[in-house]
């Protein structure tokens, strides 16, 4: 297969570069031997002899990153001459004492909102940027997939951006020979692989620099955020090649602000913000923890765009033409007692309850163990809140294993401490808190519940559990919407108001999260 003309010192590199058994290929060679710091870098808080630990693909320890922010362009200058007499610049720590390591055939998350830090470090891992103080060691062939452009000549064509990257991690011209024409049709972008890349769209960007990514057959594999911008048809084809890698045993790092996307791929997830780690933990517990900052943090826009200040909150109809929000649907009143679509509010002839009323049938075993969930991890402005929730069957039981298709009772009791407009909303999640099935007041065409301080309400909404088995876990909202429905303020979110499981389907084994029922015609052609 000819070679199209690329710049030849890159062919030189791969034909000259030794081969190693533990290689990082972007852009330098790191082995299980080879510290990546700088003569900044202070003593690894941990001991570093079992890097060559066979479970070991990726360790960071003590890893920091500061950049200088001049005021002038030509300050840069002035403090070359200066030297250390005189600083004309302020430090920003982009990165400050990060330290992780990742198991070998791990899928590892990092999550967080813009600007906490999240490229600088794979960049620093990839080898693109060099890091101020820390050390990073790698074992195993790294592919990366960085911001959208990395590592491509925007003037090459495709054809000839492919050969280079490819030479540029480490495959000689036969191996690129070989897997060029699997390449191309994973890219399948046609003939725009004789167009310089600098014409293409971001989506084909990215078709062309994941499928390079992964021809190189790497040990650890550096995504960040890249898949976001490609088609849809791409992105689940993404998703089916990291899963069977995955199988494969390679190592993942995975950078997104989908947390669904986490949730499903990674074990482990670490929480970046501000530069540091808050968190280090199981996804579920980090992705939780990460909504639950990023639901307050809009609750207090909200709050400030609404009505100006931090102490605000969203009432009831009558405080509506004062903050400028109005209900969307017409406001039911506190003594209102209204069933729409299988759902209840309120269960008495007045709609409202006394403090013990509600609980008549609530054994205070279900208590306890509702509220140390729901202390657990708990989030809003606590203008209303869920004080009891229960799953029951048709005997009134509480379900703790159910059978597929079963029917359920959802009773959810709050309790206002300020006037409240507001919908109920429940979520069913699966094992990594991926809501499943769910529903709201606006789904089912309530009317927004209007409560007034110490008042009470029941909610019952009756569904059932077309859901293939495994462990679930029930999560309670309180919301206002606001802006057309687009955003809501948050009063109450309960992520783990009860856990239960699913048994097999006994009749036949689906192999998708829920199951619908469908109407079948089968009929043979003449």
């Amino acid at each position: 297969m000819p070679y199209f003309p690329i710049p030849s010192e890159a062919f030189d590199r791969a034909r000259t570069r030794p081969r190693r058994d533990f290689v990082m290929t972007v852009p330098r060679e790191l082995t299980a031997e080879t510290r990546c710091d700088s003569s900044m870098a202070s003593s690894p808080p941990t001991a570093t002899d079992d890097i060559n630990s066979a479970d070991i693909a990726l360790r960071v320890s003590g890893l920091s990153k500061t950049y200088r922010i001049y005021g002038r362009s030509q300050d840069r200058l002035l403090q070359g001459l200066w030297g250390n007499r005189k600083q004309l610049y302020r430090e920003f720590r982009a990165l400050d004492s990060i330290s992780f390591e990742i198991r070998r055939g791990e899928t590892f998350g990092i999550v967080g909102p813009n600007g906490s830090g999240k490229s600088t470090l794979l960049q620093l891992i990839a080898g693109t940027l060099t890091p101020t103080q820390g050390e990073i060691y790698i074992k195993g062939k790294v592919s990366a997939l960085l911001e959208l452009g990395a590592g491509f000549n925007g003037e090459f064509t495709g054809r000839e951006n492919i050969h280079m990257a490819a030479s540029i991690a480490g495959l000689n011209p036969d191996e690129i020979g070989q897997r060029y024409e699997r390449i191309a049709a994973y890219a399948d972008i046609g003939d725009f692989l004789d167009q310089p890349v600098k014409t293409y769209s971001s989506g084909m960007y990215v078709r062309l620099a994941f499928a390079v990514a992964i021809s190189v057959e790497p040990e650890v594999l550096i995504i960040d955020e890249a898949l976001a911008v490609g088609d849809m048809e791409f992105q689940a084809k993404c998703m089916v090649t990291l899963k069977q890698m995955q199988e494969r045993g390679t190592t993942i790092l995975f950078v997104s602000h989908d947390v669904g996307v986490v949730s499903a791929l990674c074990e482990h997830t670490l929480y970046l913000k501000h530069g540091r780690a808050l968190e280090i933990g199981p996804t579920p517990d980090i992705v939780a923890r990460y909504i639950r900052e990023v639901q307050e943090a809009n609750n207090r826009k909200i709050n400030v765009a609404v009505s100006g200040n931090n102490d605000s909150r969203i009432a009831s109809t009558s405080d509506a033409s004062e903050t400028g929000i109005t209900p969307p649907h017409r406001t039911a009143s506190p003594t209102s007692s209204r069933a729409v679509s299988g759902v209840a509010s309120g269960s008495s002839a007045s709609g409202s309850f006394t403090a013990a009323s509600p609980f008549q049938s609530v054994e205070k075993e279900h208590l306890a163990r509702f509220a140390e969930n729901a202390n657990h991890c708990r989030s809003g402005t606590g203008d209303v809140r869920v004080i009891y929730a229960e799953m029951t069957d048709d005997k009134g039981l509480l379900v703790r294993s159910a059978e597929f298709g079963q029917s359920v009772l959802i009773r959810i009791i709050v309790e206002a401490a300020r006037p409240c407009t507001f919908s109920v909303n429940y979520k069913i999640c699966d094992k990594n808190r991926t809501p499943v099935i769910g529903a709201d007041f606006l789904m089912q065409r309530q009317t927004l519940l209007t409560l007034e301080p110490s008042q009470q309400a029941e909610v019952l909404y009756r569904t059932s559990l077309p859901l293939t088995d495994g462990r679930y876990s029930l999560r309670i909202s309180l919301t206002h919407p606001v802006n057309a429905h687009q955003q809501a303020l948050f009063f109450d979110i309960v992520e783990i108001a009860h856990v239960f499981e699913v048994l097999p389907n006994q009749t036949a084994k689906f192999w998708t999260q829920v199951y619908l029922p469908n109407t079948l015609d089968v009929r043979v052609l003449e």
